[in-house]
């Protein structure tokens, strides 16, 4: 048996940032970037193994976790109060938040029908004619710091998680049997969001076309439900809509865990490989990225976020024979 245990804390600073629109523009041009950002990476990282033999039997199993904790300390000339409280530049960064945050809405559900749109908070701000079967986004502020009846993008707007991963794991299984021998390993992330922008995840993007999914599980004004998984079918211009705008409608769990290699050997016996002139005979059967267990959109990975053109990870398999003469 064996564990380790070890706590870090890295701060890196002078990281190149835009102010963006924190700082005015001068004669016309735009503010370039400087070094003025301070990050912090803190956590902890752990290993547990076991290893033993039972005869003609052995077995080993490895494991690794990684705890992360990722936020910004300081963004130089970007440090601005925005009207909400936080500190930052509005739309990406904010101290004491992650890098790669989602940044939106809090959907709550879907409108049923003109009733429900009456009695909701006022969308006119971020929708200016609500359909049933749009995204009801939630009023969670104001300008006195409490719900005020009204959704803007100044007070109601949060964080709605990161694209960097909160727990990172690995576990490695092995066994042997005589001349078997069985390796496994699976790796995984938890703790970490995904989203699919444009074509991949709003139908009729830009004349496009429409995925299952969207089809099958969309709302519909003969069956309308709050909870569906898209909303009412609309043509959706470059621009966008009021449905596609950044809100946790969008925001999945980009969870995974993954078979990542399984190779099964065989090694002949040496009685065997010596009655046929040789010192030995290995037969390999191999697999990589075999299997993978998820909550994300069918057909996608969430390893990769993606607006739609992308490479897929590709199941591969493989046959072997060594040979030593």
């Amino acid at each position: 048996m064996n564990f380790s245990a070890t706590y870090f804390n890295r701060e890196t600073y002078d990281i190149l940032l835009s102010p963006g629109s924190s700082v005015s523009n001068t004669i016309g041009f735009g503010v370039g970037v400087q070094n003025s950002g301070r990050l912090e990476n803190k956590g902890f990282e752990f290993t547990l193994g076991h290893q033993k033999s039972i005869g003609n039997f052995t077995y080993n199993i490895s494991s690794n976790l990684t705890i992360l904790n990722n936020s910004m300390l300081d963004l130089g000339v970007g440090n601005i109060v925005q009207p909400n409280g936080m500190i930052g530049n509005g739309s990406s960064l904010f101290i004491g938040e992650p890098l790669e945050l989602y940044y939106g809405f809090t959907a709550d559900g879907l409108f049923l029908d003109q009733t429900d749109i009456d009695n909701y908070a006022d969308q006119s701000s971020v929708n200016t004619t609500p359909h049933p079967g749009d995204i009801r986004y939630k009023d969670i502020s104001g300008p006195d710091g409490v719900p005020d009846g009204q959704v803007d993008a100044t007070y109601d707007r949060t964080v709605l998680g990161t694209r960097i991963p909160k727990y990172n794991y690995g576990i490695n299984l092995g066994a042997g049997y005589k001349g078997f021998n069985l390796n496994i390993l699976l790796q995984g992330t938890a703790g970490v969001s995904g989203d699919l922008s444009n074509a991949a995840g709003f139908a009729f993007m830009n004349q496009g076309g429409i995925q299952r999914w969207q089809a099958q599980e969309r709302w519909r004004p003969d069956n309308p439900s709050r909870n569906a998984a898209y909303p009412r079918l609309e043509t959706i211009p470059n621009g966008g809509t009021a449905n596609t705008l950044s809100s946790s409608f969008w925001v999945l769990d980009a969870s995974y865990l993954k078979v990542r290699n399984v190779q099964l050997t065989y090694n002949l016996p040496n009685a065997l490989t010596s009655a046929i002139k040789m010192q030995g005979l290995q037969i390999r059967l191999g697999a990589e990225n075999l299997l993978a267990f998820h909550n994300y959109r069918k057909g996608w990975d969430p390893e990769l976020n993606t607006e739609l053109n992308y490479y897929p990870i590709l199941r591969n398999y493989t046959v072997g024979i060594k040979a030593n003469f």
